[in-house]
């Protein structure tokens, strides 16, 4: 199960032992969790958490994480990115654009349903719309 609060996503398993819900903030290096035994305990475990996250962090002075910073480290065969870049190159777009592209094009395709953030990434949305060179 996915919660969310604030821009912050939370990401929900069940543990059987405890017999209760296990939640932790994804996409952060900072850790968030939370727990509860019903949907609202969780809810408002997870809007706690967040809450004293941001505190902690005003306390101390320092920006919260953002969940997503658009920036990944991807690993991946010498070879693949010998082809991507030469395809990039062809194609006359940037390989950053071209990985995107591709990624969005894929993860359109794929049969179960992906939610979204709330707010529209317009960087994202001209992927899509954009015309192939």
């Amino acid at each position: 199960m996915i919660m969310k609060y604030k821009g912050y996503v939370g990401h929900v398993t069940y543990d059987s032992e405890g017999k209760c819900f296990f939640g932790e903030v994804i996409g952060l290096n900072d850790g968030i969790t939370f727990q509860g035994t019903t949907v609202e305990e969780l809810e408002d475990a997870l809007k706690d958490s967040v809450e004293v996250y941001l505190e902690w962090c005003v306390e101390r002075g320092v920006e919260p994480e953002k969940t997503y910073s658009g920036k990944l480290r991807l690993r991946m065969k010498p070879s693949l990115h010998k082809k991507l870049s030469f395809f990039a190159v062809k194609k006359e777009i940037s390989l950053n654009r071209l990985i995107n592209e591709t990624l969005t094009k894929s993860l359109c395709a794929m049969p179960e349903e992906v939610e979204e953030d709330e707010e529209a990434d317009p960087v994202a949305e001209s992927l899509v719309l954009a015309p192939s060179a």
